[in-house]
């Protein structure tokens, strides 16, 4: 089975050269690599030139549009997105991912690890798949996906990662597809970016995408969410506390 992994980017050199890092320290090599480049204006593409990966370059109508660029690069048979300034957890990452994929999973997770803003990783054990109506149960760089015709909805600017996989989960379910969890960090998730900048405005279309898919619960988890966020942002240590707790 092979695997694609899939790597937007946009002014951001000092991200991707780090996630450049993470790919290269792996105990082995094989895996596609899509970078899609909004169009930077830095030194990015001076530096994609000197890469094996498949890239390009050229304005995008944001993340998401980016995303569904890199799946109409892709070839291979699986999907991973890992967004510039992310990483594999440990150089034996890619290993324990692709020894998974050997049973033909239609989709794959494990847990993860994230940098906050002062450079401290915290640890974040996933949840069971099934609570895909709460949230995402993991980062979604610690999601592998079986190729899929599906595409990021452009409507929601921020939660539509939520929004995809949601809709991959319902049509997994219904088929009785084969899905796996990893019991082990896949990926180190930097922290900072436009979900935990623009945190109100993620939560509130992941209101409006439970509305649009008709999940319980809608009002009662969006009140949840702002006041877990604003635990984070007023008291972090609590916040991690409560997480690993």
């Amino acid at each position: 089975m092979t695997l694609s992994i899939i790597t937007i980017t946009y002014n951001n050199l000092d991200g991707l050269k780090k996630t450049y890092e993470s790919l290269q320290a792996q105990d082995i090599q094989e895996y596609e690599w899509i970078i899609v480049d909004g169009g930077s204006q830095d030194e990015n593409v001076s530096f994609l030139e000197t890469t094996h990966a498949n890239w390009t370059s050229e304005p995008d109508k944001g993340i998401y549009d980016a995303m569904n660029k890199g799946m109409d690069r892709a070839t291979g048979d699986y999907l991973l997105f890992l967004n510039a300034g992310d990483g594999l957890a440990n150089p034996h990452t890619l290993e324990i991912i692709l020894d998974s994929l050997a049973h033909s999973p239609d989709f794959l997770y494990g847990d993860s690890l994230e940098q906050d803003l002062k450079g401290v990783i915290h640890s974040k054990k996933a949840k069971p798949y099934i609570t895909i109506g709460k949230g995402l149960f993991t980062h979604h760089q610690a999601m592998i996906y079986k190729v899929t015709e599906l595409r990021y909805d452009l409507s929601y600017s921020i939660a539509s990662d939520y929004d995809f996989t949601y809709r991959y989960l319902r049509d997994a379910l219904a088929h009785d597809q084969n899905i796996r969890y990893i019991p082990e960090p896949l990926c180190v998730f930097e922290g900072g970016g436009v979900s935990q900048t623009a945190a109100k405005t993620g939560r509130l279309e992941q209101y409006y995408i439970r509305r649009h898919h008709h999940i319980a619960g809608a009002h009662r988890l969006y009140l949840m969410h702002m006041l877990s966020w604003t635990v984070r942002r007023v008291c972090p240590s609590l916040f991690w506390f409560l997480k690993v707790g």
